[in-house]
């Protein structure tokens, strides 16, 4: 395993580990925000996670693009996991009757992890 600017990356190239730290790390500093962030505006938060979760969930994804299932689905619960927190906190739903996340993401203007890598990708090459 070797790590260089900021990659974790295996003998045979594989950089699942490294997307199983950055989930970790995101999910992380999104947990300490909804500490720190006592607001229930919705706003507020939305654009601390854009500031501070997703970028963490980014960074480099031109170099690694995940396309296996589980790592795919491992970023985007970390987005999923904030807007269901956000809902919550924000609407007042209670977990049992919280919308899917494909509906949360939508009503909050937040596009889904892969397709922002996809563009990504396309922009760059």
């Amino acid at each position: 395993m070797i790590k260089d600017l900021g990659f974790i990356v295996t003998k045979d190239l594989n950089f699942d580990q490294h997307c199983e730290q950055i989930a970790m790390k995101a999910t992380g500093v999104m947990v300490k925000l909804f500490k720190v962030l006592t607001t229930r505006d919705s706003q507020v938060l939305l654009t601390a996670h854009k500031t501070y979760v997703r970028p963490l969930l980014e960074y480099g994804t031109v170099i690694f693009s995940p396309y296996k299932r589980k790592v795919v689905e491992e970023l985007e619960r970390v987005q999923n996991s904030f807007t269901r927190k956000l809902f919550i906190r924000t609407v007042g739903f209670m977990y049992d009757n919280i919308p899917p996340a494909e509906e949360r993401n939508m009503n909050l203007g937040l596009k889904p992890l892969a397709w922002r890598r996809r563009k990504f990708d396309l922009l760059m090459f």
